[in-house]
């Protein structure tokens, strides 16, 4: 019993897939424009095999290869492609059943609601208390139709894992293994930037490398580089280097804004960050906010008030954008999908 798109076995306690069998399936099905039939005579060596479709819900192939010269009795292999089915389905249900119990053990983690003993007690069911350890996020735009069914294929593969989706971010707890991190990349859309985590150490360092995870993606969709890892070589030198610095990079620069907006309920903050991506543009920034550009002069005139900065000013601009960028690590701001390059 295979996915026929991988060549993995769907069921772990059965002997390993022989390599030519699962190439020669692999080479079937990517070659094909249609679904697979219901039943398909697949070339192999040292001789042909008879591949069922398996009818579930995920994709799935029954493969039989005959010990004889006589080709198999195809009203046996559909029985048994029908009784595979529900094997199949069963498994199906108990994958689904993890998924969910293992998006809330993760959130309840990245939000810190989990005590140390209860966090390392379930994390031990899914044979992730081992370090190291790991946050891997990845964006919105790389949800498509293969991280739909994600879970399983790491599953397949033997993968321990948990998996929270938060628009925009599909974020994965993960052995820190380069193997793992590995699968999980192959896994994926390839077009899509991973940000990685340092190693998580204690689960109540979950929301810190939660944060980590996410400044890293930043840093790859910057770069364009597909893997940036929190904290290593690719990460700008003036960038604050771990989240406390990071906060007070935040707090020192954009605190007076922060309390602005707090206390009068105004979006100064967002106009900032608005108006540097479209590099100063009074007319772009003003559009992307649907404000006039009257509007946004006053609002960077008011910016300039409470920071003392001028934007005028290159070492004063300066601070202000590495400072925007802190506040997206450390959450004072949410990293904007799609948002133009800036300047």
């Amino acid at each position: 019993m295979l996915d026929p798109q991988s060549g993995r076995s769907l069921l772990t306690d059965t002997l390993p897939v022989p390599e030519h069998l699962a190439s020669a399936l692999k080479r079937e099905v990517a070659g094909r424009s249609r679904p697979i039939p219901a039943v398909l005579r697949l070339a192999t060596d040292p001789g042909p095999c008879a591949v069922l479709f398996v009818p579930a819900s995920r994709p799935a192939v029954l493969v039989a290869s005959p010990r004889t010269a006589e080709p198999p009795d195809l009203s046996v292999l559909r029985h048994v492609a029908t009784v595979a089915a529900l094997e199949v389905e069963k498994r199906v249900a108990e994958h689904e059943r993890r998924r969910r119990l293992g998006a809330e053990l993760l959130a309840g983690l990245v939000d810190g609601r989990l005590g140390a003993d209860t966090a390392s007690h379930l994390l031990r069911e899914w044979n992730l208390v081992e370090e190291p350890r790991l946050l891997a996020s990845l964006s919105g735009d790389g949800f498509t139709e293969k991280s739909s069914d994600l879970h399983f294929r790491l599953e397949d593969r033997g993968i321990s894992h948990l998996l929270l989706k938060r628009a925009p971010l599909l974020t994965a707890l993960l052995p820190g293994s380069p193997e793992a991190v590995e699968a999980f990349r192959e896994e994926v859309d390839p077009s899509s930037p991973i940000g990685l985590s340092d190693p998580l150490g204690t689960p109540s360092r979950a929301p810190d490398a939660y944060r980590e995870s996410q400044w890293a993606l930043q840093e790859a969709k910057t770069t364009g580089k597909p893997v940036v890892r929190y904290g290593d070589d690719t990460f700008s030198p003036f960038l604050p280097r771990s989240l406390s610095e990071s906060r007070r990079v935040v707090e020192r620069v954009l605190g007076p804004i922060l309390n602005y907006d707090a206390s009068n309920g105004t979006g100064l903050l967002e106009s900032l960050r608005t108006f540097l991506a479209y590099n100063r543009s009074w007319q772009k920034a003003a559009a992307e906010l649907h404000v006039h550009r009257q509007t946004l002069v006053y609002r960077m005139r008011r910016v300039e008030e409470l920071t003392g900065r001028k934007l005028d000013h290159i070492d004063d601009l300066t601070e202000l954008w590495f400072a925007l960028r802190a506040a997206e690590a450390s959450g004072n701001l949410t990293p904007k999908a799609n948002a133009p390059a800036q300047w």
